[in-house]
């Protein structure tokens, strides 16, 4: 733990003078990257909402890149937290207003997006209505695969939401039937059985106890130390490239 605790309070170091320094000397990222040994990376361009970066699709750093003091003013944004341990700050090096695009570039998109917006509707109301008819406790229909058994850590490939739905099924109502709007459609299910967990007794648990803190602490290091390695040093000053709205 003692390990843990000095990376830690290194990376908070190192994150407030970085935060400083890109906001001190905001009309460029160089200083803090020469300051820290950090990597200045030049992205491509960068839709405002939208970034292929995963670094940069953050919503707050993306309000920060669009923002007026960083495309007018030439000055950095502040550093954003994108995730655990890693900081990023950007420097908008050029700028596109937004334009209309002619309707042949985007007419084949629109009518792929409309015939999926459509497909699905259609999946959904057929979903519902076969559905309702299972909980009447009539035939939809529907051919059912081989029973499979899922849990939180192994969903079997079901969606969290249906997921979700299945384990607020009543035990003592089965077979139940749950259905749920999906991101390919709409999923019907079928709860036929639930298997109740093994007990751990408190002998076991106090056995298991040590091993989880270690596991846990070790974890936590390596993640933090990860950071110091590779997401701080390689990736927390990132210029922003050429923004496009």
């Amino acid at each position: 733990m003692l390990r843990w605790a000095v990376a830690a309070r290194t990376f908070a170091e190192m994150a407030e003078q970085f935060t400083n320094m890109v906001y001190e000397q905001s009309t460029s990222l160089k200083p803090a990257a020469e300051k820290l040994n950090l990597a200045v990376q030049q992205s491509p361009w960068i839709s405002k909402g939208a970034s292929p970066i995963p670094l940069l699709n953050n919503p707050k750093l993306m309000a920060e890149m669009f923002s007026e003091s960083a495309v007018k003013g030439n000055r950095n944004t502040a550093a954003i937290e994108v995730a655990p341990n890693t900081l990023v700050a950007a420097h908008v090096l050029e700028h596109k207003p937004s334009e209309m695009k002619p309707l042949e570039s985007v007419k084949a998109d629109i009518e792929r997006r409309l015939t999926r917006q459509e497909a699905m509707k259609l999946a959904k109301e057929d979903g519902e209505a076969k559905l309702k008819e299972l909980q009447a406790g009539k035939d939809a229909g529907l051919k059912w695969p081989a029973a499979l058994a899922v849990n939180r850590q192994k969903p079997g490939g079901l969606f969290p939401p249906v997921l979700d739905k299945v384990f607020r099924v009543d035990p003592k109502k089965l077979p139940a039937y749950v259905g749920v709007e999906t991101p390919v459609g709409y999923s019907v299910v079928k709860v036929s059985k639930v298997i109740e967990l093994e007990k751990v007794d408190d002998e076991k648990r106090a056995a298991l106890a040590p091993r989880l803190r270690d596991a846990v602490a070790a974890e936590e290091m390596e993640s933090t130390l990860a950071s110091l390695r590779g997401r701080v040093n390689g990736a927390a000053s990132v210029d922003s490239g050429r923004s496009a709205v």
